[in-house]
């Protein structure tokens, strides 16, 4: 079980390297702000943040307590990335 945590963790790190890097090239001191939900989501997100830190950019990650919530503040535009989304639960959430 550790190891299937840890290879997640490795995952979203090396996926939100790649996703940030587009935001560091258009403004330094810009904070990228990323919803995410309480518990291990939110922890994992912790070690990205470092990370993203390290390579210059500015996350900022905000946790919600329902999946409802991050969906409405993207849409509001009080996100900028919504971490746990899927395609399945997205197109439910828009039906």
């Amino acid at each position: 079980m550790q190891r299937r945590n840890l290879l997640k963790a490795l995952t979203a790190v090396a996926a939100s390297a790649a996703f940030f890097t587009s935001f560091a090239a258009h403004d330094d001191d810009k904070v990228i702000k990323v919803g995410t939900i309480s518990g291990p989501d939110a922890q994992i997100w912790q070690v990205v943040q470092k990370v993203a830190k390290r390579e210059g950019l500015n996350v900022k990650v905000i946790e919600f307590n329902d999946y409802v919530q991050p969906n409405a503040a993207l849409d509001a535009g009080d996100l900028d990335a919504n971490s746990f989304q899927h395609q399945l639960y997205l197109d439910s959430q828009i039906k």
